[in-house]
């Protein structure tokens, strides 16, 4: 079965992804950059997204359109994008895939593998990064899109001791409840990328920038990450 890094990166390849990156007189169109989030459970990933994309909406001036996080939005992008009904919601964070059988298991209608749910997934992520000016968080992001020349894909880490108190300061639950939690999301996202992709999640290859909130406030992060857009910014409008 095709893995859907696999079906993106032929997607990729193809006549159409080429015309539209392609004007009428064969130059190249101007390639807008992307963010693509890994973190653990806790580490701030979903804080850190929507902080990068307010600071570079503010001081990314040469950005074509507004700079966006696609987190939790990001299931309902795909959703639109597939025609799916809003029931799947439900199916598409990253969780363990044994959960996930039992989930499809109940469902009386024909519906789509979950092999088939990551591979639309990753069609619109795919989608979006092409599109550019886009924080995407989770969801094999930094995988789907490894090909693609302007995007920073970033991984964010933090020990357990930290991941516990941010969990319990955001859900409200008492220490044993936070661990076991970042447990059951840590596993989830582990496992989501090595079945579907064939990547270990800690894999240094994946990121090029890998950053301990245990060393780095949250603002620190969005400031290290978006310096780095703004350079590859620079960078690719003096090569032009």
């Amino acid at each position: 079965m095709e893995r859907p890094a696999e079906a993106t990166e032929r997607l990729s390849n193809s006549q159409t992804f080429k015309e539209e990156h392609t004007s009428r007189n064969d130059v190249p169109q101007k390639v807008e950059p992307f963010v693509t989030i890994t973190r653990q459970a806790g580490a701030g990933g979903s804080i850190i997204g929507e902080k990068l994309a307010k600071y570079l909406r503010e001081f990314d001036l040469e950005a074509k359109c507004s700079w966006t996080v696609f987190d939790k939005a990001m299931v309902d992008m795909v959703l639109e994008e597939h025609s799916l009904p809003e029931r799947f919601a439900e199916l598409m964070g990253e969780k363990q895939t044994s959960i996930i059988e039992d989930i499809l298991d109940e469902i009386d209608s024909v519906h789509p593998t979950q092999a088939n749910l990551v591979r639309k997934t990753s069609e619109t992520i795919l989608h979006l990064a092409r599109n550019g000016n886009v924080v995407l968080v989770g969801r094999g992001a930094s995988v789907v899109t490894r090909h693609l020349p302007s995007g920073i894909h970033v991984r964010l880490v933090a020990s357990l001791e930290n991941r516990i108190w941010h969990v319990r300061e955001t859900y409200h639950v008492g220490r044993i409840e936070a661990a076991r939690l970042i447990q059951k999301k840590d596993q989830g996202k582990r496992e989501y990328l090595r079945k579907y992709f064939g990547w270990d999640i800690d894999d240094p290859q994946l990121y090029d920038l890998m950053i301990n909130t245990d060393r780095f406030t949250f603002d620190d992060a969005v400031e290290i990450i978006a310096g780095e857009v703004l350079r590859d910014r620079k960078r690719s409008s003096n090569a032009t």
